[in-house]
């Protein structure tokens, strides 16, 4: 907090220093730069606390539930038929709204900075709003990846804004004073030192500003009526920011992903770096997340042939909501990495109960539930250099980390991720029984069709290792075997097809040398989350499944 007050009077002595130059001085005094000044720099501040509470508000009290992109649940914690929690329900955000108070407040170093004159023009003004946008954008999209790649960066600086998975309003400005230097007040100081005109700037920061409210909202605003006037939210955000059409609009779902998988939709205004970096998402449709289907969208029902899905509240493919092609890129993914490159190796170090990478873009930490992760993440290390055929290209661990990317590439939910990643971890005691190890370790916090996928593995992918090695061309030998038959492994069982779709599509390919596998470490959040749910979640109670009363009262005490 101290930072919050010493930055900015650091940054205003800097700039204060600099400006009265006797030659800075002649050169603004000649070309007409003026401070901004007290009285301007307070009323924006005014304006941005009390629309952070008046947004607060009308979500509270307008905004339908419809319109909700994340549940505001923790996962399975809702007794059955529990109508789920709305905006207005949630727990009042009062050290977010404190501290986007004291953040804001920070703004009034613009008082003291000199800005060019007014433009006199349209076009000059349009052009100066459309040069400032691009750059900020830009600016933003290095600085907020960096930060996310590079585990120090983000511990000390951004983790506190990712405090929230389902972020709000006063999520906004709920930053280190380092990171709103680093993406907003260093970009007004090179934007002015590159001749930002001062209408061209207060014009920004007051429509900025409601945008990034609407963005951390956590709600779909885009078709909201603006009566009396007859055009929607969406569309006057369009009419003030033409250019977006062909540069790609940042919506609200897009970022309100990137808080809850921290890996993807890095920009601030616009999508087409995202998409030319490969870490775009379309995110969540609306109200999906209220109507959960009873079962599931299979992932292998969404075509791997440029398609990429929107999800639902578990992190499913919603079939007929794809909004993006392959040109966008599969998500929710980090840079994909060559396996061959040493560089990209993750190690773990207890001393940051998470991943330190060796190289600084592959690095992410642990929030909670660090000892079990970090520990499940050692198992998958200790696969490096395993083979689990002979003759094959790849050892065991870049064969999960292939398993895991195909998993997440087409849409796959979080669970089915995480099981792909973790699947052969046994197999380096014994590939006999590997699966039920794996199967083992994750059953507490998977599903029972998981844990059965997980347990049967090896044996719904043995005729296809068979196949491999020229010992059968018979593709439904397994089917006409009485042992499996007699243990239920077999078409007809009802989780059968999926098992199916893990070996065929995420499992059996992922053999390739060739294949650009995504780093360990972006699949860190993923794993921590399964790891975070309540152990045996999927016990009605604990008269059948004991464990889960003994984890109960263990996490009591």
């Amino acid at each position: 907090m101290q930072s919050r007050f010493l930055g900015p009077l650091l940054l205003t002595a800097a700039v204060q220093g600099i400006v009265r130059l006797p030659k800075v001085a002649a050169w603004l005094s000649k070309r007409g730069f003026a401070e901004f000044g007290l009285a301007n720099a307070a009323y924006y501040v005014g304006f941005a606390i009390i629309l952070a509470y008046g947004s607060h508000g009308w979500l509270a009290t307008h905004v339908s539930q419809q319109r909700q992109i994340q549940s505001f649940d923790k996962k399975r914690s809702k007794a059955a038929g529990e109508a789920p929690t709305a905006y207005k329900n949630r727990s009042p955000p009062a050290e977010a709204a404190v501290r986007t108070v004291a953040t804001l407040m920070t703004e009034l170093v613009y008082a003291f900075i000199p800005f060019a004159p007014a433009t006199t023009t349209w076009a000059s003004f349009i052009g100066a709003t459309l040069a400032l946008a691009l750059y900020w954008d830009a600016h933003f999209f290095v600085v907020h990846k960096i930060v996310h790649e590079n585990g120090w960066l983000y511990k000390n600086i951004h983790k506190l804004h990712h405090s929230e998975k389902q972020p709000h309003v006063f999520n906004a400005y709920f930053v280190t004073y380092q990171s709103h230097f680093l993406t907003e007040q260093l970009v007004i100081l090179i934007a002015v030192a590159c001749g930002l005109p001062r209408d061209v700037f207060t014009w920004t920061m007051y429509w900025g500003t409601l945008g990034t409210y609407v963005e951390h909202c956590g709600h779909d605003l885009a078709d909201v009526k603006l009566s009396p006037l007859p055009i929607t939210f969406g569309q006057l955000g369009l009419m003030l920011s033409p250019w977006s059409l062909v540069l790609g609009s940042e919506t609200t779902a897009e970022h309100d992903w990137h808080h809850e998988k921290f890996t993807t939709n890095y920009a601030l205004s616009f999508t087409y770096l995202d998409k030319l970096f490969n870490s775009f998402h379309p995110g969540r449709v609306p109200g999906a997340c209220l109507a959960k289907a009873d079962k599931p969208v299979d992932a292998s029902d969404i075509k791997a042939n440029g398609m990429m899905c929107a999800t639902d509240e578990e992190g499913n493919p919603i079939v007929g909501a794809t909004t993006a092609t392959a040109d966008a890129i599969p998500a929710p993914a980090a840079p994909a990495v060559s396996p061959a490159t040493e560089a990209t190796e993750v190690t773990i170090e207890a001393s940051t109960c998470g991943l330190e990478a060796s190289h600084p873009g592959r690095a992410h930490p642990l929030e909670s539930t660090c000892g079990a992760v970090r520990n499940v993440l050692r198992l998958v290390e200790t696969m490096k250099g395993e083979l689990s055929e002979i003759g094959v290209a790849v050892d065991l661990y870049e064969r999960s980390l292939q398993s895991a990317t195909r998993a997440r590439r087409a849409c796959a939910d979080s669970e089915t991720i995480v099981c792909a990643l973790l699947q052969d971890v046994g197999e380096v005691l014994t590939a006999t029984n590997h699966g039920e190890i794996s199967a083992a370790l994750l059953r507490p916090y998977v599903s029972q069709k998981s844990h059965w996928l997980l347990s049967n593995h090896e044996v719904l992918t043995a005729t296809h290792v068979l196949e491999r090695q020229g010992l059968n061309a018979d593709p439904d030998l397994r089917d006409k075997l009485a042992e499996f038959a007699s243990a239920g492994i077999v078409a007809g069982h009802p989780w059968y097809d999926a098992a199916q779709t893990f070996c065929v599509e995420y499992d059996q390919p992922s053999f390739d040398p060739e294949y650009k596998s995504d780093s360990l470490a972006s699949f860190v959040p993923l794993v921590e989350e399964i790891f975070d749910r309540s152990p045996f979640w999927w016990s009605e109670d604990g008269i059948n499944m004991p464990k889960k009363s003994v984890a109960a009262i263990t996490a009591a005490a």
